[in-house]
């Protein structure tokens, strides 16, 4: 049986942003064309065009479709935090490990980001306050609450402790290897290690 009409197309249209995403962040966007993103995507330069508009049209989609997934991930975390099923301990541990996991998966997506933010030297104001700003209010009243400290102190905590998770998720996997002193043909390892340093860390952050 063919596959639906629009099956096909959500399936380009996402296999055009997953690349465009990865190029942006790979080569900068001044660096990156709209023909080079075709060629990668194996479309042609108009079926780019047709979903996406312009290249600028095209990258915005492409932080726009990161913040959706990451709001998704946050809504998981709200969840545990409301509803915690043991100890505050164990409930950093979880999101901590959820999130460096979430992050290896979505490497290219988040250097977009990062690139993003060392480009211009911060969040577009769109994006600032629509997702960041939000985000930093929800959770520290949260964990303030949960934890019995001052919210607007926990802004700065939580939004250490992101940056850090992120430094070691853009990293590239050799990078985290010679970082943790381990070898890197043994990357499920080096990860493993990342991610009960990030937890250790983040524990100690929060409840200290």
């Amino acid at each position: 049986m063919a596959r639906p009409v629009n099956a096909n197309a959500a399936a380009t249209r996402q296999r055009i942003l997953t690349t465009a995403s990865r190029l942006f962040a790979e080569r900068g966007v001044g660096q990156t064309s709209i023909r080079l993103i075709a060629r990668e995507s194996s479309v042609s330069l108009a079926m780019v065009h047709h979903y996406f508009g312009s290249k600028e049209d095209l990258h915005r989609d492409c932080i726009d479709a990161m913040y959706k997934e990451l709001g998704q991930l946050q809504d998981e975390f709200v969840e545990l935090v409301r509803d915690p099923p043991d100890s505050m301990e164990s409930v950093i541990d979880s999101v901590m490990r959820r999130g460096f996991r979430f992050g290896i998966e979505h490497r290219s997506q988040l250097r977009l980001l990062m690139r993003s933010i060392v480009d211009t030297g911060g969040i577009g104001l769109e994006w600032r306050e629509r997702e960041l700003i939000p985000t930093l209010t929800r959770f520290s009243r949260l964990v303030g609450a949960l934890t019995g400290k001052n919210p607007e102190r926990m802004r700065l905590t939580i939004q250490s402790v992101v940056f850090m998770n992120l430094r070691y998720v853009v990293a590239a996997p050799d990078e985290l290897a010679a970082i943790a002193g381990m070898p890197p043909e043994d990357i499920d390892a080096v990860y493993q290690a990342v991610e009960d340093h990030l937890a250790d860390v983040a524990k100690a952050l929060v409840l200290s």
